[in-house]
């Protein structure tokens, strides 16, 4: 995923300013662990609110029913494999906040928006694979360095 301590920085202020972990991750072994403990209900809002997206948008894109998470209590934690896509999300979320900063309406923007690089798709629309959050973020990181797309 990341590879050196300091690619985890963005993704360890998400975590850490959500609530979600109070242990910084240091290493893809630790990300790893993370999502074996298994993330909160709580995790979803997140995830939606600092994406700019519904509920019901992450639902889809995690492939989990309506019902299954209204039936689920505060304290119950999701399945590794949801952990897990909700952490490659917060991925997104944490280089979205590395390139847009303080202008993070204008990342929740551009998330919903279609772009040349996934042929007029939005990227909210590859949310649903591990691979295309990759896609997405590999985007974001050739913006960084200038190459529009």
């Amino acid at each position: 995923m990341f590879g050196t301590s300091q690619d985890y920085e963005g993704l360890n202020d998400v975590l850490f300013l959500n609530g979600i972990s109070n242990e910084p991750v240091r290493t893809d072994w630790e990300l790893h662990n993370l999502s074996k403990k298994r993330l909160p209900k709580s995790t979803l809002t997140i995830v939606a609110k600092q994406l700019g997206l519904t509920i019901p948008q992450i639902l889809k894109a995690i492939d989990l029913e309506k019902q299954l998470y209204a039936s689920m209590k505060e304290a119950d934690l999701f399945s590794i494999r949801h952990s897990e896509h909700l952490l490659k999300m917060m991925e997104l979320v944490s280089r979205g906040r590395d390139l847009w900063g303080t202008k993070q309406e204008s990342f929740k923007g551009w998330i919903k928006d279609g772009i040349r690089a996934l042929e007029g798709k939005r990227p909210m629309d590859f949310l649903d694979t591990f691979v295309g959050i990759d896609m997405t973020i590999a985007i974001i990181g050739r913006i960084e360095h200038g190459v529009y797309s």
